[in-house]
């Protein structure tokens, strides 16, 4: 498309030319060359009427601190989120079409972002005790493991049969 434009506007080709040489429609070429497309100018490819509050970047930085909560055990709902990003939001004068009386990112925006990252989980968080969240690491579930393997070699048990307790 940058190219089309660019031989129209440069070169003087007419639209129909360019848009064969190019693979663009003509319409939409003459749209971009005139400016008369409201979202889309130039080579900017815009879909649908629906745009990205937060850049990729920002996006990447809200995932971590949504993982990093998880981390060390703080469940973040789909309230929370909604709440952080409209937050975020206001506090960066990023323009947004959140809910100010509820002050709260949209429910589709919610349905979007975990489209585009799939890696973090909303869920309703459980309460963990301190000493449980503690006991969880890598040496005592190694341990249990290894308790296991020990019990196994002397009498097999298939797996149907092993419970966790």
């Amino acid at each position: 498309m940058q190219r089309a434009i660019e031989a129209v506007k440069n070169d003087g080709m007419a639209y129909s030319t360019a848009a064969k040489i190019f693979s663009v429609p003509r319409n939409t070429l003459k749209r971009r060359v005139l400016d008369k497309n409201v979202d889309a100018k130039s080579n900017k490819k815009v879909l649908g009427k629906y745009r990205p509050v937060f850049t990729e970047e920002q996006e990447a930085e809200l995932v971590r601190h949504v993982l990093d909560l998880e981390v060390r055990f703080f469940g973040v709902t789909i309230l929370d989120l909604r709440s952080l990003a409209y937050n975020l939001a206001v506090q960066n004068g990023i323009p947004n079409n959140f809910n100010r009386e509820k002050k709260l990112a949209g429910l589709d925006w919610v349905a979007g972002f975990r489209d585009r990252h799939p890696e973090i989980s909303l869920r309703k968080p459980e309460q963990t005790s301190a000493a449980r969240a503690q006991a969880f690491n890598k040496h005592n579930v190694t341990r249990c493991f290894n308790i296991l393997k020990d019990v196994q070699e002397k009498q097999f048990h298939p797996a149907h049969r092993v419970f966790n307790v």
